[in-house]
């Protein structure tokens, strides 16, 4: 498993978005998978349009996201936060 805190406002998270995508992809069967904690404080109503509506160039075609998200806990949110200067990153 990989865990990856990222957030709809998060331009380094657009980078890195489509190559857990394709991980997913890749690795899935064999058991493994990404797990997307989300950062946003506005939580579900800003996270679940994204996620309708976002779409990644992986490899030429534009995908949606495969993996798992959930929200963070604000406290577990705040201290993730703290700890990356306030940059998105996989864990």
């Amino acid at each position: 498993m990989l865990v990856n805190f990222w957030a709809t406002w998060c331009d380094p998270c657009y980078v890195e978005i489509p190559w857990l995508i394709e991980m997913q992809e890749k690795y899935e069967a064999k058991g493994f998978t990404v797990l997307g904690i989300s950062m946003d404080d506005e939580g579900k109503s800003a996270v679940a349009p994204f996620l309708a509506k976002e779409r990644f160039n992986v490899n030429g075609q534009k995908l949606p996201m495969n993996y798992p998200s959930s929200r963070a806990r604000h406290r577990v949110a705040d201290k993730r936060a703290a700890d990356l200067n306030g940059h998105g990153s996989s864990a």
